[in-house]
């Protein structure tokens, strides 16, 4: 599997240069042969990098990917921002950082995983080199199931996630499949004949930031986090436009699923905001 493997070592090339160590990513190449062109401006740069530099993949694609070459040919490309102090990764560079054939491997593990636990009771379990590397990165995950009706209208019937990365991106795609078809407090579990009528869809969530006001939310962009009196809710990005819902109409259904009174968020409310990959 040509295109697999050599997206795991462009990845592990990767991994080194974001360790910021000129020597570590000239050992990495020796070893592997890799052949990565501009080999040495890349360990110049890591070496005058100031202290405390970090790496952040933006960009990955091949040309495999966008033209048709032969199988065994193909040139990686990355976009890699170098800098130092905290930064979060927006949207944008999320679904940069995710090709169409990793999503269609997260869309085929949920269905997996899904299918095992509701018709055999078993939890999927997978190799180690079953798993792309970029899967391996701790990630934010929602996973939400839907039942398709004889009208083809689209109802919830399950919805579960972690708000802050906790678990590698395949495990927390399983494990949330898992718990929104049996803990979701709002439904019974899953049950075989749903599962002809059921759709998953997952959203790898970017880490959450605080902002001074509700009037800062960009509506259908972010996702939304209200706190207040140690009660907290979250909605995704895509649940406002779902609805067709105003800010105010937004925040007050929020507020009530928080276990607020409706118009609790208009007063010392704090709010993070997200954004998400979804598919």
């Amino acid at each position: 599997n040509i295109p697999k493997n050599l997206k795991q070592l462009d990845l592990e090339a990767f991994n080194e240069i974001s360790k910021i160590n000129a020597q570590n990513f000239l050992n990495f190449q020796s070893h592997t042969q890799d052949t990565i062109c501009g080999m040495y401006p890349i360990a110049i740069l890591l070496s005058i990098l100031p202290p405390n530099s970090k790496a952040q993949l933006i960009k990955y694609t091949t040309s495999s990917e966008v033209m048709k070459e032969e199988s065994d040919n193909s040139v990686s490309y990355m976009a890699i921002d170098f800098y130092t102090g905290d930064k979060h990764i927006n949207k944008t560079d999320n679904e940069n950082i995710y090709t169409q054939s990793d999503k269609q491997y997260l869309r085929d593990l949920a269905k997996k995983t899904l299918n095992e636990l509701v018709l055999k009771h078993k939890v999927l379990s997978l190799k180690p080199s079953e798993i792309p590397a970029c899967m391996l990165e701790p990630r934010a995950v929602f996973v939400t199931l839907y039942s398709h009706d004889a009208n083809h209208e689209k109802n919830l019937r399950g919805c579960i996630g972690n708000i802050i990365a906790q678990k590698p991106l395949y495990q927390a795609v399983i494990d949330n499949t898992i718990l929104s078809a049996t803990k979701d407090s709002r439904f019974l579990p899953v049950k075989a004949d749903e599962l002809a009528n059921i759709s998953i869809e997952i959203n790898i969530l970017t880490p959450p930031s605080q902002v001074a006001s509700y009037k800062d939310i960009r509506l259908g962009t972010d996702g939304i986090i209200l706190t207040k009196n140690n009660r907290s809710a979250v909605f995704l990005p895509t649940v406002a436009t779902q609805y067709n819902w105003t800010i105010e109409e937004t925040l007050t259904q929020l507020a009530l699923k928080a276990g607020l009174k409706p118009q609790d968020w208009q007063n010392h409310c704090q709010f993070s905001v997200f954004q998400s990959v979804e598919f």
